[in-house]
């Protein structure tokens, strides 16, 4: 019964040193719950636990279940202005109109 139960789950690997979001339920409604973080996890103290550092610096051991890898997302996106000349100049692609029109005309 068990191994049909257990057949599409998943292990969730973490390490000392990554970053987590924490689930918190919200005791409002069941299906309202936040995702908190990120946190770091310190270490590891029983099968399935971790004891992680949350982001006002105070610990808590909790379920890897609680847990999700936090991927850091890049707020800004790199612009190039005119007077910046440390790239050097730039290259456009080159493009081959020849190939371009001999598709179109066929």
């Amino acid at each position: 019964m068990t191994s049909h139960y257990n057949l599409k789950t998943r292990e969730k690997s973490f390490s000392v040193g990554d970053e987590v979001l924490i689930l918190m339920p919200s005791s409002t409604h069941k299906l309202l719950n936040t995702w908190i973080g990120p946190a770091k996890v310190v270490k590891f103290t029983r099968p399935h636990f971790c004891l992680v550092q949350m982001e006002d610096c105070n610990n808590r051991e909790l379920h890897v279940n609680k847990l999700r890898p936090y991927i850091s997302r890049v707020d800004h996106v790199g612009i190039i202005f005119d007077q910046d000349t440390d790239f050097g100049e730039l290259h456009y692609a080159p493009t081959d109109k020849k190939i371009n029109l001999t598709l179109i005309s066929s």
